[in-house]
């Protein structure tokens, strides 16, 4: 029987083609220090054609946590991958939280109970993402909390900077966003605002989801107790930025009052016309045109999702921007250029800020 007093948790693992992966992952799963019987595991592959499910189907039977397989008949991607498994949870049993964690990571013992806890304490609280650290260098940080720009851009915090060595894992953390590869949502706070955006496909999902539970007025944290090793390598195929870009600028579009963007807009062009010249330089200057063509054709769906966004919001843009950046600077992306722009970002959102509305 289930344990009545202890939270019960959905772990949604996404998997496309990684099987080289999830020993590890599973390894590190057996050794959670966890009730057995408050959570259960979904795990959603999205067509993956390198075996992975059936090695997963061996190993179900001596699983410690209640493992479902579902097999997605095409690609759906993270955002719709982890609906999926969200779905198929509501429909198994009632839970407490949603949990989701990328396969290639490997988990500390404590890292789901100090999730719940934190969690559990606090029912402001919507989102608590893990303290990430790399798995082939633990002493540095992968994430401590994504960075969240006001032009929509995100980035990972505190990227390879090295552990602190005197309290760190005491303290918790407000952040801009939290990083989907290893994150607690608060099951009721997702019903509220809705789950992951199916149309972004990858990239930018887990931000503006975050920025919903914000707008609703859910806390958006990071519990630096609970531990999470990434299997980390920072992506650079040239499609990835159409589905970044497209995914900032209807993020952008859909969560700012018009006031709002029309405050921004004049760094807001000028900054895509400095994009629109780095992605000339870096080759994926057809993938930005697409961005733009995407976005235009999406008119209608923004005006719907903008209304859903009316209809939850209970912060106003004022209130939200004080918990964003105004230089751009993420550790992947050495350029002069861009760094020197980011002083300019951030000179534009100091002085304009104060202009966004208050009122919802």
């Amino acid at each position: 029987m289930p344990s009545l007093q202890h939270p019960r948790v959905a772990l949604i693992l996404v998997n496309y083609n990684s099987g080289l992966y999830l020993e590890d992952l599973f390894d590190s799963l057996e050794k959670v220090d966890f009730p057995r019987d408050s959570c259960d595991i979904f795990f959603v592959d999205n067509a993956s054609s390198d075996g992975s499910v059936e090695c997963v189907k061996k190993r179900g039977c001596s699983f410690p946590f209640p493992l479902s397989i579902i097999e997605n008949s095409s690609n759906q991607g993270f955002a719709g991958g982890n609906n999926r498994g969200i779905e198929k949870a509501l429909k198994t049993y009632k839970y407490d939280y949603v949990a989701l964690l990328n396969v290639d990571t490997i988990v500390d013992p404590l890292w789901l109970k100090e999730l719940v806890e934190l969690a559990n304490g606090d029912s402001s609280i919507g989102v608590a993402q893990s303290m990430i650290l790399f798995h082939n260098k633990p002493d540095l940080i992968n994430t401590s909390g994504n960075i969240l720009h006001y032009l929509g851009f995100g980035w990972s915090g505190e990227y390879c900077k090295k552990l602190p060595t005197v309290n760190y894992k005491s303290q918790i953390r407000d952040i801009g966003y939290a990083s989907g590869a290893a994150v607690l949502y608060r099951l009721s706070a997702l019903q509220k605002v809705g789950f992951l955006e199916e149309r972004f496909f990858m990239y930018h999902e887990d931000l503006e989801l975050s920025w919903r539970l914000r707008l609703a007025g859910y806390r958006v944290v990071c519990s630096q107790k609970s531990i999470v090793y990434h299997k980390y390598q920072f992506s650079r195929n040239q499609k990835k930025w159409l589905w970044v870009e497209r995914n900032r600028l209807l993020t952008f579009f859909t969560m700012y009052r018009l006031r709002t963007i029309f405050v921004f807009m004049p760094v807001f062009i000028a900054t895509e016309l400095g994009i629109l010249l780095y992605s000339l330089a870096a080759g994926w200057f057809i993938q930005k045109l697409q961005s733009y063509l995407e976005v235009l054709t999406s008119v209608s769906w923004i005006r719907r999702k903008r209304k859903e966004i009316k209809s939850i919001r209970r912060v106003s843009d004022r209130a939200i921007l004080s918990s964003m950046a105004g230089r751009f600077n993420f550790g992947e992306i050495q350029n002069p250029l861009i760094q020197g722009a980011g002083f300019l970002l951030e000179a534009y959102f100091k002085i304009v800020k104060h202009l966004a509305p208050k009122s919802l």
